[in-house]
């Protein structure tokens, strides 16, 4: 089993997203495409921080990127040497909220989740803890996710439905990144 965690960033401002696919990132939400990023092998991805969101877009903070070690070229998985930085994209990076991805588990601990509540708010309704599946939006400290909540009828530890699905608001969660876990 390989397993490779993107570490949560406590000092930076963001949410850490990744994507394993072709990946369009264009100069603002439905602007034009500026770079495609392509599909990544097995156990790779590219990730980033996400900083802002509009209309089901994601802004990029570019100083966050890490590549994908290894990518997809002409159905061959080759090293990546192209695909190092944004830093050269002159102007802002987004991308599509349906196109990257998230996750809370974390492989031999016990995963705590987040609180999730109705609104941008810990005055709004709390909804239980959830274990987050993707970002959908962000607002300052806050950001809106779809994800699986917790399974009140199991007793032992933190267990999530994962036949449901819910979608909350929570305040500076802790994301991670999991990718081919067993």
């Amino acid at each position: 089993m390989l397993m490779l965690l993107v570490p949560t960033l406590l000092m930076a401002q963001g949410h850490v997203v990744a994507a394993n696919n072709e990946l369009s990132i264009h100069d603002g939400p439905n602007g034009r495409l500026l770079i495609q990023l392509p599909k990544s092998a097995d156990c790779e991805a590219f990730t980033f921080l996400v900083d802002a969101s509009k209309n089901g877009w994601l802004r990029i903070n570019k100083s966050t990127f890490s590549p994908a070690n290894v990518i997809i070229k002409n159905g061959e998985e080759v090293e990546n040497t192209e695909f190092q930085t944004l830093d050269d994209i002159p102007g802002e990076c987004w991308v599509r909220c349906d196109d990257v991805w998230t996750d809370h588990y974390c492989p031999g601990a016990v995963s705590t989740g987040d609180k999730c509540y109705a609104g941008p708010s810990k005055k709004s309704k709390y909804l239980g803890k959830i274990s987050p599946k993707a970002i959908l939006e962000v607002k300052g400290d806050w950001v809106k996710v779809k994800g699986y909540p917790e399974d009140k009828r199991r007793r032992s530890g933190m267990e999530y439905d994962y036949n449901r699905q819910t979608t909350g608001w929570m305040y500076k969660p802790n994301l991670s990144i999991d990718l081919c876990s067993a």
